[in-house]
C-alpha cells in the first residue's frame, strides 16, 4: 500500500503491519499496529496496540489508538 512496508504474521498467529520509512510523516515512519490473538473458550478475540506517537493516533484504528492521542480512548 502507500504507507505499509510490509505485513507479517507470527506462529503464534499475531499480525504486525509495519509503516514505511520512507514517504510517509516523520512520526509514523517504521511505526507498527500489532494484533495479538486469544483463544476465548473457542472464539478468537484480538489485542491491537501500536508504536505510533501518541500525536498521530488519528492514523491507526479507533480500537487500537493509546490514551491521550488525537481522539484517544
Amino acid at each position: 500500500g502507500t504507507y505499509v512496508e510490509k505485513a507479517a504474521i507470527a506462529g503464534a498467529g499475531v499480525i504486525t503491519i509495519t509503516f514505511k520509512s520512507d514517504g510517509v510523516k516523520a512520526n509514523l515512519a517504521g511505526a507498527a499496529i500489532t494484533l495479538t490473538p486469544t483463544d476465548a473458550d473457542g472464539s478468537v478475540t484480538w489485542k491491537c496496540s501500536n508504536t505510533v506517537s501518541t500525536d498521530y493516533q488519528n492514523y491507526v484504528p479507533s480500537n487500537c489508538k493509546k490514551k491521550g492521542g488525537s481522539g484517544g480512548l
